[in-house]
């Protein structure tokens, strides 16, 4: 099975990160209105994870992974879609980030949650997922992880919010490691 670690995907997401320096600095409100796109993808997937274990689906597997690419890779872009925006200065700016940043994070929390209580339903359904799922996991935080990070750059570090968001990147980060640990494969498998 292939290890990857979050250090890799940080790495691998920085040099990408870098080639999309050249762009034009993000707005705020396109910056909230991409975040609370990603959070409506993520509340999407965690109503379709239950849906696929209540209904006892196993073709809805396959769209599970689909769907966590999707944002994967929606999320990837949308570093890349910040990078070079300066601090956000003006209060009222930062307010709207930090509530779409938020909204994305209780996202987050759910769909975790659901993949967490799901796990066995999900694994009876197919075996792989046993094994899969939690590479998934890992390449999904990952990137996850670098977002959260990179929008916590864009405010000040004399504001409320740098700690307040980065309080809430930690949670994020236990939501995954007790998804992880759902899936016998990785079992207490340190995500950190």
């Amino acid at each position: 099975m292939l290890a990857i670690t979050k250090r890799g995907v940080f790495l691998l997401l920085s040099s990408l990160t870098l080639l999309h320096l050249t762009l034009a600095a993000a707005s705020p409100s396109d910056i909230a209105n991409a975040v609370n796109s990603l959070a409506s993808e993520t509340f999407s997937l965690k109503d379709y994870v239950s849906s696929v274990a209540t209904s006892s689906n196993s073709g809805g597997i396959q769209s599970i992974y689909d769907q966590l690419d999707d944002i994967h890779d929606h999320t990837l872009s949308d570093i890349g879609f910040t990078s070079g925006t300066p601090v956000i200065q003006d209060t009222n700016d930062q307010q709207v980030v930090y509530e779409s940043y938020s909204n994305w994070v209780q996202s987050l929390f759910e769909l975790t949650d659901n993949l967490t209580g799901n796990a066995a339903a999900l694994i009876s359904l197919d075996q792989e997922v046993s094994t899969r799922m939690p590479f998934e996991i890992r390449i999904f935080s990952g990137v996850v992880d670098a977002y959260l990070f990179n929008l916590i750059g864009l405010w000040p570090t004399t504001t409320a919010y740098v700690a307040q968001a980065s309080n809430q990147k930690n949670q994020v980060d236990d939501h995954f490691q007790k998804a992880l640990n759902a899936y016998p494969a990785t079992g207490s498998g340190n995500f950190n």
